[in-house]
Order: structure tokens, then C-alpha cells, then sequence
């Protein structure tokens, strides 16, 4: 049904990358359910590792152990924070111990990883000890392809400076005020993905590469 597709309604333009989209995906599939019973997800260090190793996604997501959201009792964070920061290190030792057949080298080599939240929390204390939200934060990104350097910084209050999104810089020239879609355009770049199509009306972040 889908070659028929792709002879007819498919022939070219959007239709056409979809529906191979679509073809090349049923080969994962099918290696997915023959390895089912082969591959080992014990645990979510190697479950990564394992996605990896056989092509199966070219991104996975991970969730941090604990619960962040002290409103009250904030002393809970450091203990869970270190937890997150040991499963990262494991993380990238299981990447460096790890070929990358396709590429040479190690999977580390080839990886990108970043480390974030979708809130933090404020930079006081309340009332009851805790930290309510807050909607500034900090990203980590570090592997394949990213540069060694600060990128932006807060300021009075604890809110983001402009900073130029070249250099990441928040004094001289051309600064500007960074926002989410400028960051996911910076991730993208920094994947080797145009992001034109994606944000074109938005910079991408391109001081988190070289």
C-alpha cells in the first residue's frame, strides 16, 4: 500500500519524504521485535546504550531518579540533584566503554548529551523552607561537537541577561534576549539539522557548538 502510495499521491515533494519516512521505518520495526528478546533493559543506562547500539532511535530521553518539586523541605535537593549527576556520569561511561560501529571511535565520540528541567526554583526561600517555581534555568549540553564555554549568565534578581548568540557573551555588541524556540534552533544546528524549516523567523543559539 505504501510503494503504491508513493508511486501515485507520493511521487515528490512533502508527501514523498513522509511516506519514505515511513518505509525506512518498518526495518527498525521489524529489528525491534526480532531483538525484543535479545536486548537487555535492565536498566536505563544501558536501555540508552542498547537503543543505540542497534540503530533503533537517533534520540532518547531520560528521566532523573527523585521528585524536584520542594515547595517545602528544599534540603531534599542536594541529596537528589547528586543522583542525577552520578546517573550522567554512568551514562557517559557506558557511551565511552561503548564502539560506535557506524562512526569509529566510541559512542561518547558521537553523542551529544543535555541535561535540563522545564521549571527551576526561585533563588530564596519561602516560608515552609522550599523553593516555589521559577522560569529561569541553566541547561548542561556536553559531548560530540559542543564548545567549551559558558554560554549567557542571570543577573540582579537572577534573571537571564541579553547575550549575543554567537559567542554567548552578555556584554558588547549585538545582544538579545534568548527564548526557547533560539535554544531548540541551537540544538538542532548543533545536530547538524537546518532549522529554517522548522523556526524561520527564529536565530538559533549557535554559541553551543564550535
Amino acid at each position: 500500500v505504501a510503494l503504491r502510495q508513493q508511486a501515485t499521491r507520493g511521487s515528490v515533494g512533502y508527501n514523498r519524504n513522509r511516506i519514505q519516512d515511513f518505509l525506512d521505518s518498518l526495518d527498525r520495526g521489524d529489528r525491534l521485535r526480532d531483538l525484543g528478546k535479545n536486548i537487555n533493559f535492565g536498566g536505563t543506562v544501558q536501555t540508552v546504550v542498547e537503543i543505540f547500539r542497534y540503530n533503533l532511535s537517533m534520540c532518547v530521553m531520560m528521566q532523573g531518579p527523585g521528585g524536584y518539586d520542594t515547595h517545602g523541605g528544599n534540603i531534599q535537593q542536594g541529596p537528589m540533584q547528586d543522583s542525577v549527576f552520578q546517573q550522567l556520569l554512568s551514562l557517559f561511561q557506558a557511551l565511552e566503554a561503548e564502539p560506535d560501529l557506524v562512526n569509529g571511535g566510541n559512542m561518547l565520540e558521537h553523542t551529544c548529551l543535555m541535561l535540563t528541567s522545564e521549571m527551576t526554583r526561585t533563588p530564596m526561600l519561602n516560608g515552609g523552607q522550599g523553593k516555589d517555581h521559577w522560569p529561569v534555568g541553566a541547561v548542561l549540553v556536553c559531548g560530540a561537537g559542543v564548545a567549551n564555554r559558558q554560554v549567557g549568565e542571570t543577573g540582579e534578581g537572577q534573571v537571564a541577561m541579553p547575550l549575543n548568540l554567537t559567542t554567548g557573551a552578555v556584554s558588547g555588541q549585538d545582544l538579545i534576549s534568548m527564548s526557547s524556540e533560539m535554544f531548540a534552533a541551537g540544538m538542532l544546528s548543533l545536530a547538524g539539522v537546518d532549522s529554517y524549516p522548522f523556526f524561520q523567523l527564529t536565530p538559533p543559539l549557535s554559541a553551543l557548538h564550535y
